[in-house]
């Protein structure tokens, strides 16, 4: 069975498009099945008051008998030349037989008056007067559907005819409209719904292939493609390749190119601008969900994302179509300059902290980070180095112990290049040193970033930090995330039932990429194969082993969280 994120975006549209047309074809034969029955509904109803017509022509003759105006049999023929000589939508007739069925005058078939009709049949086989005469005998009156041939024509057609009794005689006077005329007129009809649903195809084919064209250029490829292309970024895989098309300078894949973006903060910067890309193509509601949906594929576990394009589509939506392009490259750009100035308020807290304590080997303040949180994950100074960087400056001897973060090593190869390059002195660590570092005494301070924090301050970070917060909760060393406002998830309350932790393939467990003598990247397999793999990208370290939460607002503990105010200004900000 095809799974429909399997398919490309433009296949996506053609099955919405074929499912609308299905959804037209089938109403639209819902409605002439309804129209077919009312159609019939009319005649029937037409022809019975017809009949009642004759009936009462029939009826005014009998009271001139009745009055001595006339003998009986003078008024009887003067009825059945009355209504012989009636007429009604053009051609229409009516025939008279006695309740015995005797043909007592015909119009048409002159040459059926006086006769016996008892064993006449229609096409299939019913006897067509005698049921006549027992509609009559059973409610005075009433309708009767068989198959009669058209004056003229050779093939029996179907036929309703109404009959009512006239007592005082023993007669029944009758009429029929032919209903094939009917299905020849939802027929021409469903000929000019078909031409309206091709016309219908045509349109939203065209309109389909425009939003295509739209959501593609936007995002610089299917969004299947940009969403691993984002994927691997933001674990950490810098040397990933990006396919773009020619000419391609605006769409997210060419600004992520070009900005190499990676972590949760500068992907929900990136996917403002995304948006803003998206309205600046295409500011319909529809073209701007389609856009929203496919950045938010990217990351189930950081909460940014799904954060900035929120506040984007929550901003925009209520605008007109005319200005929502221009709003959102503001408030783009706004996300970009808060993230700044979160960040380094983010250093000065972390800073205080630092200067607030005295490291157990002076003068050297030992601090431990796990993955990478520094200004390669946001848009400027990072999350978890800010506090380092702002020490550095302030002149505070620093060493930093990097967990080479297993299985993508984004704190070898990022953190490290990123320690390296402000001058700040730092040693590589395999992810299973930490602890022992810790009972040596080695370690003043753990401090990671996260990927979303739990309004009870749980925090879900890169895997492997829930092991360095018990080994700090079991050797005494405090235990911060640094994280602006937004990373905090406000609805979620119990973030090991709550928050999804996404599952990555097998193989980054299995390989290991490096660089060679040459300067090439390289992958070399570490397993053998045939052994299985599970490669869950973050966990989540309870509020109890975190010491505190370092956010733009200040250090607050977990318990101190929720009244902090913060979740106002977070929410503010969407």
């Amino acid at each position: 069975m095809i799974k429909l994120h399997s398919l490309s975006i433009a296949k996506r549209l053609g099955v919405l498009i074929g499912s609308a047309l299905l959804g037209v074809f089938l109403m639209a034969v819902l409605v002439l099945m309804s129209e077919r029955s009312l159609i019939t509904e009319e005649r029937k109803s037409s022809v019975r008051q017809t009949v009642e017509v004759a009936h009462a022509v029939i009826s005014h003759f009998h009271a001139l008998a009745t009055q001595g105006k006339m003998t009986e049999d003078e008024a009887k023929l003067a009825a059945m030349e009355a209504v012989k000589s009636l007429r009604y939508s053009g051609k229409e007739y009516y025939w008279i037989q006695s309740i015995d069925s005797k043909m007592l005058m015909h119009p048409i078939k002159p040459e059926l008056n006086g006769k016996d009709l008892t064993q006449e049949k229609d096409a299939q086989g019913k006897y067509l007067f005698i049921e006549f005469a027992k509609t009559v005998k059973a409610s005075g009156a009433g309708f009767i559907s068989y198959m009669w041939t058209k004056p003229g024509q050779d093939k029996p057609v179907a036929k309703v005819s109404y009959v009512q009794g006239f007592a005082p005689w023993g007669w029944i006077v009758g009429s029929g409209v032919y209903i094939d005329t009917i299905d020849a007129i939802l027929a021409q009809r469903m000929v000019g719904l078909s031409l309206s649903a091709l016309v219908l195809a045509a349109l939203l084919l065209v309109v389909s292939m425009a939003i295509t064209r739209s959501l593609i250029k936007q995002l610089g490829g299917e969004p299947a493609y940009a969403t691993h292309i984002t994927e691997r970024i933001a674990a950490g895989d810098l040397s990933v390749e990006i396919a773009l098309k020619d000419n391609d300078q605006s769409s997210l894949l060419h600004a992520i190119k070009t900005m190499q973006v990676r972590g949760a903060p500068l992907i929900g910067a990136a996917a403002a601008y995304g948006m803003a890309l998206a309205a600046q193509e295409d500011a319909t509601d529809s073209a701007l969900q389609a856009a929203a949906s496919s950045l938010r594929l990217s990351r189930p576990t950081a909460v940014n994302l799904n954060w900035a394009v929120s506040r984007m589509l929550d901003l925009m939506l209520p605008q007109s179509h005319a200005v929502r392009a221009q709003i959102a490259w503001a408030e783009a750009e706004k996300i970009c300059d808060e993230d700044v100035l979160q960040n380094q308020a983010i250093g000065r807290h972390g800073l205080a902290l630092m200067q607030q304590t005295t490291p157990k080997n002076p003068p050297i303040y030992h601090v431990l980070t796990h993955c990478n949180a520094g200004w390669l994950a946001t848009v400027d100074v990072g999350t978890a180095l800010a506090p380092i960087y702002a020490a550095h400056e302030a002149g505070i001897k620093l060493h930093v112990w990097v967990d080479e973060t297993r299985p993508r090593n984004q704190g070898a190869s990022l953190t490290a290049w990123e320690l390296g390059q402000h001058g700040i002195d730092h040693t590589v660590i395999s992810d299973n040193a930490g602890g022992h570092l810790m009972q040596q005494g080695l370690v003043d301070m753990v401090l990671v970033g996260a990927d979303r924090v739990s309004s009870a301050g749980d925090v879900c970070n890169k895997i492997g930090t829930y092991l360095k917060a018990l080994a700090a909760f079991d050797n005494g060393v405090p235990f911060y995330a640094a994280v602006p406002s937004p990373t905090i998830d406000w609805s979620i309350k119990d973030a090991l039932a709550e928050i999804e932790i996404e599952q990555r393939h097998g193989d980054e467990v299995a390989y290991m990429q490096g660089m060679a003598a040459n300067g090439d990247m390289h992958s070399v397999r570490l397993i053998p194969a045939g052994s299985n793999t599970a490669n869950p990208a973050f966990d989540v370290t309870p509020a109890r082993l975190v010491t505190g939460i370092i956010t733009e607002r200040g250090v607050f503990s977990p318990a101190d969280l929720i009244s902090s105010q913060l979740s106002k200004v977070s929410m503010g900000a969407k």
